[in-house]
């Protein structure tokens, strides 16, 4: 159960970087738009039989690079909650999204790598051998739909495992040169 938060939390913060303002370069754009609040409602199949709703919310903020973005946040699902934070850079020399995920206590990570295919960027999730696939597709400015599929090491078989919409709650606080103060999340 606290692997399917980890990686509702995971999905969330990936999410969170598809929306906002045009800039000239689409791919400096996707990160700086992951910069603001958000907070986003789905459903996780954790299996055939049980599948339940979780919400999150995530505030991005520009990295200490400029090809960064640094995201912090939690996920629920009644009184089950789990803090997560990421950081996800553009590669302009290989054009494709490197980043890592991790959980408050730093023993979930998730390695994030993947490229973008026209309004749809599709990222490979990997932690040892569990591999999942998540394809975010915009839907408009401040909104966006990402699913996730887990991928059996055997088979290479996908199972969608996570429906996750996101809505951007208030304005960008920053571009990516501008580094805004964390905001403070209290505990469900």
């Amino acid at each position: 159960m606290r692997f399917a938060l980890k990686l509702c939390a995971a999905a969330a913060v990936f999410l969170a970087a598809q929306s906002g303002p045009v800039q000239a370069d689409p791919n400096h754009r996707i990160l700086s738009q992951m910069v603001g609040s958000w907070f986003g409602e789905g459903q996780l199949e954790y299996t055939k039989i049980f599948t339940f709703p979780f919400k999150c919310e995530i505030q991005g903020q520009p990295g200490a690079v400029k090809a960064q973005v640094d995201l912090t946040g939690r996920c629920w699902y009644g009184p089950l909650w789990g803090r997560m934070a990421a950081a996800l850079r553009y590669d302009k020399r290989t054009g494709s999204y490197r980043g890592i995920f991790r959980d408050a206590t730093e023993t979930f990570i998730i390695d994030l790598k993947g490229k973008r295919k026209g309004q749809t960027v599709k990222m490979d999730l990997q932690q040892g051998p569990q591999r999942a696939a998540m394809d975010v597709a915009f839907e408009n400015a401040n909104q966006l739909q990402l699913t996730i599929d887990l991928i059996d090491p055997a088979t290479q078989g996908k199972r969608q495992v996570i429906d996750l919409t996101l809505n951007r709650l208030a304005e960008r606080t920053a571009a990516l040169d501008i580094k805004p103060q964390p905001k403070e999340y209290s505990q469900p």
